[in-house]
């Protein structure tokens, strides 16, 4: 039988992804060398980020609940540097 939902093992290797705080105490992402910021987050607990280049890049990522990145959107136009 065919199914569409993720095998646990595949749930598994997905990776974890790692917060810091922003300049003005916020939550961040940090995926890569890229920072994101959190957009939304939905009913079922997945979040969006989006880069926090505003207006340069469209870049995204979805995370889950338990910090597995879930989706990733790598279009970055713009340079990736962790201390911004």
């Amino acid at each position: 039988m065919l199914t569409c939902e993720p095998q646990l093992s595949d749930y598994m290797t997905r990776p974890k992804v790692e917060y810091v705080q922003s300049k003005r105490g916020g939550r961040q992402l940090v995926r890569d060398g890229y920072r994101y910021h959190m957009k939304r987050r939905n009913k079922y607990g997945y979040v969006t980020w989006r880069c926090i280049h505003r207006g340069v890049c469209n870049a995204y990522c979805v995370v889950d609940s338990d910090s597995r990145l879930m989706k990733d959107i790598f279009l970055h136009t713009c340079p990736a540097k962790e201390d911004s």
